[in-house]
């Protein structure tokens, strides 16, 4: 098995457990014409020189270069959309870009329709939006929620902690994540309850427009029992030690977050959106709010603040839906049987 990735930790440990790896230059949210015929010329390298007879493309921008790689005869490939991503949606998009939404969305139904691929999406709405970008190849788009997780035995739910609460925030420092309305959030309610808390694990990305930066980041970092944890390689530690994770995000695929706090049976108040809507029943397995609502967001904050047991309830009621539908056995073989399906289908190189 080959990986085609940018290089850093992560690609010397892939090759330390035995897969080749070749480097890609991915400039993930740019459209500078240069940075992509970079990767598109890496891409035609790596798989001119591997040979391989299954293509997986993670994410939009090597979904839409696949179709152009032209090394020979097309083995089949499966495409794992996990969100559509601001260049197809336009959002925080240049304004001058925003045109580009139209033809990114075209290209991307011209690289989904093509034969012997498949494509995998995450939730019911970017399945349903994949599948009308698919046209006649409808049928070869499927809905897996995820990658899937391993859960334990049985939820190990924290005992609640009546009057502290640690709320906690990871992911990537981008405005489409809803962190500036959390912080807004927190900020109304620990004026006037000073026994909560706020993480945020995550980091800015010069690369994706959404990103915020160190100027808009600033005045923000001088709000008391506001931790900023920045890149953290023990997430499933952090979220077993806060009382409650917080997914204020306006768009997402399936959030890996939301999975480990199902997990490790914490309770979430997450954006009501796709994404989090298939997992997360209001008052049954989590606390939702509309996208951007800051006041639906801190009155969320402070119930599970105010209401330590309530969280217990959710926490539980989260580990029990989600262990059903997205524990990583059944999740691994629909993953094995599409890739056996598509072998089956493509042309394998000689």
């Amino acid at each position: 098995m080959g990986v085609a990735c940018t290089c850093g930790p992560a690609a010397r440990r892939i090759r330390r457990e035995g897969f080749s790896v070749f480097p890609i230059d991915f400039c993930r949210e740019s459209l500078d014409p240069r940075a992509v015929f970079r990767s598109l010329g890496q891409i035609r390298k790596a798989v001119s020189k591997f040979q391989p007879d299954l293509l997986a493309a993670v994410a939009l921008r090597p979904i839409l270069l696949l179709p152009f790689i032209g090394t020979g005869p097309t083995p089949a490939a499966v495409n794992l959309l996990n969100g559509l991503g601001s260049l197809a949606s336009g959002t925080h998009l240049p304004a001058w870009l925003r045109p580009a939404s139209w033809w990114l969305r075209s290209l991307l139904g011209f690289a989904i329709s093509r034969a012997n691929v498949w494509t995998v999406t995450q939730n019911e709405a970017d399945y349903q939006e994949a599948r009308r970008l698919a046209g006649g190849a409808s049928g070869r788009v499927l809905k897996i929620p995820g990658t899937g997780i391993s859960f334990p035995a049985r939820p190990q739910v924290a005992r609640p902690r009546t009057g502290r609460t640690r709320f906690l925030f990871v992911g990537r420092l981008l405005r489409d994540k809803g962190i500036l309305e959390l912080l807004e959030a927190f900020l109304r309610i620990s004026k006037s309850h000073p026994n909560t808390f706020l993480e945020v694990i995550g980091t800015i990305d010069p690369a994706n427009p959404a990103s915020l930066t160190p100027a808009d980041l600033q005045p923000w970092k001088e709000i008391p029992k506001v931790s900023w944890l920045g890149h953290r390689q023990d997430v499933p530690k952090r979220i077993k030690a806060a009382d409650c994770v917080v997914i204020p995000s306006y768009r997402e695929g399936l959030p890996r977050v939301l999975l480990e706090a199902a997990a490790a049976a914490r309770p979430v108040i997450v954006s009501d959106i796709p994404g989090c809507r298939e997992l997360v029943d209001p008052g049954k397995t989590g606390l939702t709010f509309t996208p951007r609502n800051i006041s639906e967001l801190a009155a969320a904050m402070e119930q599970i603040h105010l209401q330590p047991t309530l969280g217990k309830k959710l926490a539980l009621g989260l580990f029990r839906k989600v262990k059903k539908k997205c524990d990583v056995a059944p999740i691994g073989k629909a993953y094995e049987n599409l890739f056996r399906r598509a072998l089956r289908t493509g042309h394998p190189r000689g």
